[in-house]
């Protein structure tokens, strides 16, 4: 599945200003503007203390496209990480213009801040795989499910049952953490499942995690 990619900078909080104020200074050699007074809105909305960077990016060129953003980072638990890109030209990002947005910004910025203060950054992977997210052994109940399932009917036939079954309690039981939108996503982009029964099946899963839930709440 394709997803919004984010960059993570490996340090202590106590030295997020630092970093911060170096990002500043390199960004703005490039055109790359520090909206002071957006962060000092973010900060009193928010009402903490963590260390905010907003930065409005130059006219960037995609292709035939013209973008442009407001990138936002922010310091928690030793990390310095973006937590989003909002578009000043149009109302939406794609997932590959999102992505293409923050890796100019860790390719002309970041990477060479991260160097001079010899920290370390991290850029996720744009691409993310149902694998990655529940294991192997799960992936192999979902997997199971999907290409035995009939997709116009779903997990309503007994044997589909069963298999849908297997898969919502081993999530469970593991603690895996799988949205709802992640699964319609996977069923739709990987399996080809229509998005109305993708959605059904969504909604399923949501609606037994939280029965097993109060299941076990109740014991």
């Amino acid at each position: 599945m394709e997803v919004f990619q984010s960059i993570k900078v490996l340090l202590p909080n106590s030295k997020a200003g630092d970093f911060k104020s170096e990002v500043i200074k390199k960004a703005a050699t490039i055109g790359w503007a520090n909206k002071v007074e957006f962060e000092r809105d973010y900060s009193k909305n928010t009402m903490n203390d963590d260390v905010v960077l907003c930065i409005e990016t130059p006219e960037l060129h995609l292709g035939s496209k013209v973008l442009k953003a407001y990138l936002w980072m922010r310091s928690d638990d030793n990390l310095f990480e973006i937590f989003n890109i909002i578009p000043i030209k149009t109302r939406v990002l794609s997932y590959a213009e999102y992505n293409f947005i923050l890796g100019e910004f860790y390719r002309l910025v970041i990477k060479e801040v991260t160097r001079q203060m010899g920290i370390d950054a991290v850029i996720t992977s744009p691409e993310k795989l149902m694998q990655d997210i529940v294991g192997d052994d799960i992936y192999t109940l979902l997997y199971r499910f999907s290409k035995s399932a009939n997709k116009s009917t779903g997990n309503t036939n007994p044997h589909d049952f069963a298999r849908w079954s297997d898969f919502v309690i081993a999530i469970f039981r593991n603690k895996i953490e799988l949205s709802a939108d992640e699964l319609v996503r996977w069923l739709e982009e990987d399996e080809n499942w229509d998005n109305d029964m993708a959605w059904k099946l969504g909604l399923d899963f949501e609606y037994a995690l939280q029965i097993l839930d109060k299941y076990e709440q109740s014991q």
